[in-house]
């Protein structure tokens, strides 16, 4: 599982290779200064916008052109892209709500590595599956 992660993040940085930029110049300022269409990631470091998107690649077992668009990283033309965003505010809501604002929910939190967030256990016995077989 691990070696999959490893090569999974190696896979997203040559993929977004187009979100590169001087890391002076990133450390320094926000992402929104750095690149460009930064929605709701604005006040975040730019240094630690490859790490975000990777985690949230990651956790979605996608890379970056499932969201965007290639060579045209800011275009809003994907809808993953618009839900990712939709995604990010509930998931910043649930967590300043209901954890004071501590990160507790993340993308991995219902996606697990799958494009759809993977469904709750079955609750009743005839929803689940004889794992007998």
């Amino acid at each position: 599982m691990r070696f999959l992660q490893t090569i999974c993040a190696i896979a997203t940085t040559v993929a977004c290779a187009g979100f590169t930029v001087d890391a002076q110049t990133a450390a320094a300022k926000p992402a929104e200064e750095v690149y460009k269409n930064i929605v709701q990631l604005k006040g975040t470091p730019a240094d630690q916008l490859m790490p975000a998107m990777q985690f949230i690649s990651s956790s979605l077992g996608v890379q970056c052109d499932f969201c965007h668009v290639q060579g045209k990283m800011e275009a809003d033309d994907k809808g993953p892209k618009r839900t990712a965003r939709e995604m990010m505010v509930m998931q910043a809501a649930i967590n300043k709500e209901s954890f004071r604002g501590q990160l507790q929910v993340t993308c991995f939190t219902c996606h697990r590595g799958a494009q759809r967030p993977v469904n709750s256990p079955p609750v009743l016995e005839s929803d689940a599956v004889d794992q007998r077989e």
